[in-house]
């Protein structure tokens, strides 16, 4: 069987002979290590050729991917009831970078996996502490990573690169905007004989 992988949650085709009449459920999953990722809905969606499921939120290499057709569906033989193939997640990408009020960086992007994937973000600018840094992120979905980030001011150039599920990405260099400070209740202090103070 060969696998056509689109992006996480979309329909995915995996062409799959004697697979049955449309239909069909086939039972798909996504192993490695401990790990197992379901292909939710998977049915035959052209006879006995081309199942069809939604893919999970994996990433990185050296997946299995193995399936069982529904055989009370397809009756007796000639038919292929089971199958496992190697597979690879398509490598991580980062579109855009953002801030949140809280101090948090986020990397925007795709085939960041799920809450289980070990991911990791190298970090490249001028204006970071150590220049070049690696950085566990938290993921917060297949699209989204957040990091802690020392906060700056302005806007910087931050050359970044997602490590996920063992699979590394491309570079990509992006602007990072920080919130300008904000003096939410100004409090203005005049001693006799000094400088005005602002807190």
């Amino acid at each position: 069987p060969a696998i056509t992988i689109i992006t996480p949650g979309q329909p995915i085709n995996i062409y799959l002979d004697n697979c049955g009449p449309v239909g069909t459920h086939v039972d798909i999953k996504f192993t490695k290590g401990p790990t197992t990722l379901t292909c939710a809905n998977a049915i035959v969606l052209i006879k006995d050729t081309v199942v069809q499921c939604t893919a999970p939120n994996g990433a990185g290499t050296g997946w299995s991917v193995s399936g069982t057709v529904d055989r009370a569906r397809v009756g007796p033989s000639p038919i292929q009831p089971s199958f496992t193939q190697s597979f690879s997640f398509p490598p991580p990408v980062v579109t855009s970078l953002t801030m949140t009020t809280g101090g948090v960086a986020q990397v925007h992007g795709q085939h960041f996996g799920d809450s289980t994937s070990m991911v990791t973000v190298l970090i490249t600018s001028s204006h970071w502490s150590p220049a070049t840094s690696t950085v566990i992120a938290t993921v917060v979905s297949s699209t989204l990573l957040e990091i802690p980030v020392t906060v700056v001011a302005g806007t910087i150039s931050v050359t970044v690169q997602v490590s996920a599920g063992g699979q590394l990405g491309s570079t990509a260099t992006l602007p990072l905007t920080f919130a300008a400070p904000v003096i939410s209740a100004p409090v203005v202090f005049l001693p006799a004989g000094g400088q005005a103070s602002i807190v």
